[in-house]
């Protein structure tokens, strides 16, 4: 799925792909290698851009309910972004947000009523 021009994303039983304008060679981040405990609510965060777009994206996982939407805190404010998953709820899907800064704070995935299903704090002094 093409997150923004030049910008892609996919997803496959391992984990998440991804593709940027600067970065054409496949990236990728794994949920099966052990590194994330997919039965505690998570979320981590890359982020990849130019001057004029930032794309930030990540993994969330382990949340009560249904994951619906995410936010992440910017210097500009709130952008919403959009949540993936595979078919079958595996536990985990993936989150991106398209910004025009790089400045960012929390990321907050919320549930179908709005509540926290996963979140990563900000960094003091991030928006």
């Amino acid at each position: 799925m093409t997150a923004a021009p030049g910008f892609v994303l996919w997803l496959t039983e391992e984990g998440k792909h991804w593709t940027t304008p600067d970065m054409p060679e496949e990236q990728f981040r794994s949920v099966t290698d052990g590194n994330i405990e997919t039965t505690e609510p998570g979320v981590s965060v890359q982020a990849e851009g130019t001057r004029e777009r930032m794309l930030f994206s990540g993994l969330y996982y382990g949340g009560e309910g249904t994951a619906s939407y995410v936010e992440i805190a910017t210097e500009d404010g709130p952008v919403r972004g959009k949540l993936l998953e595979l078919p079958g709820r595996p536990g985990w899907g993936v989150w991106y947000a398209v910004a025009g800064t790089a400045d960012w704070g929390s990321v907050t995935v919320r549930d179908t009523e709005g509540r926290v299903y996963a979140s990563l704090p900000g960094m003091p002094g991030r928006p």
